[in-house]
């Protein structure tokens, strides 16, 4: 997260408290003043065949949407199966799932 943001929050506290009703968040205030936040052990791709829509990363989504820079984001993102040269514009429509307008 970076530090204009972080700054908008209040800090840790105010993070935690506004992701608090969602399972599995586990945020870190990082040495350079940002954050780091994640849900669960291990990033999750979903998949809507078996029922699993990553309401926790929607839920996340909702709490973080008014700080999103949505240009920003994609940029250094890696998810297997959708390289930028191959499907232009994928990574940045998988991602905006989680974060309504």
């Amino acid at each position: 997260m970076e530090k204009t943001w972080w700054k908008r929050w209040g800090g840790v506290i105010s993070l935690d408290s506004a992701v608090a009703h969602i399972p599995g968040v586990t945020i870190s205030e990082l040495a350079d003043g940002g954050a780091s936040i994640r849900i669960g052990d291990q990033p999750q791709l979903g998949d809507t065949h078996k029922g699993n829509t990553l309401e926790t990363y929607r839920a996340l989504g909702k709490v973080l949407n008014p700080l999103r820079n949505r240009h920003a984001v994609t940029t250094g993102m890696s998810v297997p199966g959708m390289r930028e040269r191959d499907h232009p514009g994928l990574r940045a429509k998988w991602l905006d799932r989680f974060f309504p307008e």
